[in-house]
Parts: structure tokens; sequence; C-alpha cells
């Protein structure tokens, strides 16, 4: 029997606030692992996604994206690309726009693989991010920054089922947010609500591996709704 919540049984959209959790474990090929406790926390307007040195908040309504260092107590704020934006057209900035574009660009690999994980019957899929980048031969691999991070082509690996309470619920949340997706397509590397659609399934456990280094984020509780305003505020230092 499944596990999916209808979007009736939660009532308006609007008003739904869910939050869970991730385990992240790090792993590097000495031997050294490092693990972390990912939150999310999201409703119709906002994606909060917080480790244990950081936040990231993202305001969909106000097409703005915040990074919150809790370590020196820092914010920095960028705007997010929207339909309405009137930005200059320039040689450089076209070309930004398109290595963001090549970078961005992701093919979904289906498998027929299945598992069983945090008691979720999963199947394993994988995206390739920067998958047009297979159409140009290149000496050194394509790297963009953007929202102060680093972005290069890569594979990752998704158990994902359609059994997790929430998931309709944050898949309608999702289709509601597609163009600031379409206009911000590495948004969807930051936040797994805008790879729900293309997944269609809720993330159960990510695999990543990159140089040296092997990260596994597993589902820690399922999604559940919360009626806690101050996980959705924005850090006051990030308001100055």
């Amino acid at each position: 029997m499944t596990l999916l919540f209808s979007l009736s049984a939660y009532g308006q959209a609007q008003s739904q606030e869910l939050t869970w959790d991730f385990v992240k474990v790090t792993r590097d090929i000495y031997g050294n692992e490092q693990s972390d406790t990912i939150t999310y926390s999201v409703n119709s307007e906002i994606s909060k996604i917080e480790s244990a040195n950081e936040i990231i908040y993202i305001d969909y309504a106000k097409y703005a994206l915040y990074r919150y260092n809790k370590l020196d107590r820092s914010c920095v704020g960028f705007p997010l690309n929207s339909n309405k934006t009137n930005e200059p057209v320039n040689t450089k900035e076209n070309l930004r726009k398109r290595s963001i574009a090549l970078v961005s660009s992701l093919k979904l690999l289906t498998t027929t693989e299945h598992k069983e994980i945090a008691h979720y019957n999963c199947s394993l899929k994988h995206i390739m991010f920067g998958a047009d980048l297979a159409l140009f031969q290149m000496v050194a691999p394509l790297v963009v920054t953007e929202f102060n991070q680093k972005f290069t082509e890569s594979m990752v690996s998704y158990c994902v089922s359609d059994e997790v309470v929430g998931f309709s619920t944050l898949l309608n949340i999702a289709q509601k947010r597609s163009d600031v997706f379409k206009n911000n397509p590495l948004l969807r590397q930051f936040d797994i609500v805008g790879l729900l659609e293309i997944l269609e399934g809720f993330p159960v456990q990510i695999t990543h591996k990159f140089q040296e280094t092997t990260s596994v984020t597993t589902l820690l509780n399922k999604p559940s709704l919360t009626n806690d305003k101050k996980l959705f505020l924005l850090p006051d230092e990030c308001r100055e």
C-alpha cells in the first residue's frame, strides 16, 4: 500500500510546510570520514537547507538566494534570474550564460536495479550533469562559479521512491517553481525539490563521487508537517 499523501490530504498547498533530515557521510580515499546532518524545510515559497556550518536559504517568491555562514555569522545574498529581469546584453554576459547552460545541462539514466533503503523500495537512477559538454572537445573540464560555489560536470546516483510521505505535495511545489528552475538551472544542484519531476520520485539516497571523495546522503526521517514558523525565518544577518 502506497504511503503517498494526496494533495487533498494536506489541504491548500500554499500553507504546506514540510521538514525532513538527511545524514551525509563523506569519505576520502585515505579512509577519512566526516558526517553531517542536513535539514530541509520547504514551503510554497521557501527552501531552507541547513547543515552544521551553513544555511542556504532560497526565496522563490522574491528571487533571492542567501548563504549564511554559522561560524562567522556572515551572510551573502544573490539575486535569481526571472522572466522579468532585464539584464544588459553583452558578449561577456552571453558567454557566462552559455557556460552555465552547459554545466547545468543534464541527462537522466535509468536502470533496472532496485534496493531497499531506510525501509523504502527504491529504483536506482543516475543524472549526468554537464551532459552537453560531451559535444565539445575541451582541454580541461569547464568550471563555472555561481552562488559562491564551483560547478562542473559530474555523475550523481539517486535511489528514488514514490512511497515517501509528502512526495505529492513537494512535487506540486516543484511544478510551481518550474520557471525559476528554468531561469536558474544550477539551483537544481542546491535544492533537491528541483529534481523531483525529473527523477519521478523522492531521493532516499544520493551518492556523489568527485575526485578523491565519495559522499552518501541518506534520508534520516520522512518529511513531516511542521507549524514552526521559525524554520522559515531569514537569519538576522541576511536582513541587514
